[in-house]
């Protein structure tokens, strides 16, 4: 199909689509072209590789996120969502906590690349940046 950018994956799942941004007063936005293959291609790379292991679609519930509505949200000026290196998901029926220490272990294995992952009480957020891994525990005690 068009726009796939992997097996599972299509370029629209990781822009802002126009029923965010309007809740949030800001303007819809694609991904941007000149990103993909240096930000987009790991990221996806590392989330097909969280698929496979669990066996079930992703669903992107936040990717690409233009500085606007990323500040509209409350988020840091600095978040890897502003650069396109990063991705919030949920994998139906299988616990944020779960799929957190999957891939801390994938990571450890070699398996998967990624610069950060945080888990939430609804969601997962893995990025692609550089440097030494990050990770943190949002979940509401």
């Amino acid at each position: 199909t068009m726009g796939n950018i992997s097996p599972h994956f299509s370029l629209s799942e990781f822009g802002l689509p126009e029923a965010k941004a309007a809740r949030h007063g800001c303007e819809p936005a694609e991904y941007p072209p000149e990103w993909v293959e240096a930000r987009l291609a790991p990221l996806v790379r590392a989330l097909e590789v969280i698929r496979a292991e669990f066996g079930k679609p992703i669903r992107i519930i936040s990717a690409y996120r233009p500085l606007p509505y990323n500040r509209a949200l409350g988020s840091e000026d600095t978040s890897q969502h502003v650069q396109g290196r990063a991705a919030d998901f949920q994998i139906d029926g299988v616990d944020p906590g779960v799929i957190y220490r999957r891939v801390l272990e994938l990571h450890q294995l070699g398996r998967i690349e990624i610069g950060g992952i945080g888990v939430y009480d609804d969601f997962n957020h893995i990025d692609v940046r550089g440097g030494a891994m990050a990770t943190w525990d949002e979940r509401k005690k």
